[in-house]
């Protein structure tokens, strides 16, 4: 008998059921380190191996295929101002309407102002 190599997981499609688990390794590790997504949330990596038999039955074909179920990331929370001009309505990331509260007469100190006087 000749020394023919088993099929095994490390084996079987010339390697590639152990390079696609790496693979998918890699972006299971890279998504739990990614702060933009949820700690709690479960990961999951499924290897699949499909086999197609020879019609005679003395072997066939082997398809193995990877999936990785990650965590999606999180959805970020702002706020937005409309304004309109005319005819024109445009977005803004802060209330112009508020842009001189504190401007002038009674304005609040800032840290450093306050820590200076003590």
């Amino acid at each position: 008998m000749s020394s023919v190599p088993k099929a095994d997981l490390i084996s079987i499609c010339r390697g590639a059921a152990m390079e696609l688990f790496q693979s998918a390794l890699t972006q299971v590790n890279n998504n739990i380190k990614d702060p933009n997504t949820s700690a709690d949330k479960k990961r999951k990596i499924v290897l699949s191996f499909e086999f197609a038999p020879y019609i005679d039955r003395s072997g066939g074909n082997v398809t193995v295929k990877v999936e990785t179920k990650l965590s999606s990331h999180q959805g970020v929370d702002g706020s937005f101002y409309l304004r309109k001009t005319g005819a024109i309505v445009e977005a803004f990331t802060q209330d112009d309407r508020q842009m001189g509260i504190f401007d002038g007469e009674g304005e609040a100190e800032s840290v450093e102002d306050a820590a200076e006087v003590k």
